[in-house]
């Protein structure tokens, strides 16, 4: 989905690179911390290094928000808050390969977002690479189940 032309390698470009993995990261410490802590001091935890990581980009540019924007923010961080404890109980629960193809949901919701807020849909590069990550994921899941039923898994 990155298309590394001379007009795309910048810095800035390596954010969602960098957003990846630190949700990859953080969902590995939750699934460590899920098998002995509570939930809630999990999410606490999880949380904390979170903001921590929000603040560290902060002299990257912070601008602060605007009054009509705080109850936007409020409501997202609740949101957020939630989907990230229910993530802790699926983690918990069940194998991370098996809770990932789940997660890809989120493609179908940024792209109506897309669409709807901004009027934009994804090209033919976005969705191919939008194909290539969500196949091998879905892959993934397959062979590990395989793996699992006949008895090779962990």
């Amino acid at each position: 989905m990155f298309r590394p032309t001379g007009d795309a390698v910048r810095l800035i470009a390596l954010l969602p690179l960098a957003a990846a993995f630190s949700e990859g990261l953080r969902d590995i410490v939750t699934r460590r911390l899920a098998a002995r802590e509570k939930t809630v001091a999990t999410l606490a935890f999880t949380t904390g290094i979170v903001v921590l990581g929000g603040l560290a980009s902060a002299p990257l540019g912070w601008i602060a928000p605007a009054w009509a924007d705080v109850g936007l923010i409020a409501c997202a961080g609740i949101l957020t808050g939630g989907g990230h404890f229910l993530l802790i109980e699926a983690l918990r629960l069940a194998e991370a390969s098996a809770i990932a193809p789940y997660r890809y949901s989120i493609v179908v919701w940024s792209v109506l977002a897309g669409y709807v807020v901004w009027g934009e849909l994804p090209d033919l590069w976005i969705v191919t690479g939008i194909v290539l990550v969500i196949g091998s994921g879905l892959y993934i899941l397959h062979r590990e189940t395989r793996l699992m039923r006949f008895g090779r898994g962990r």
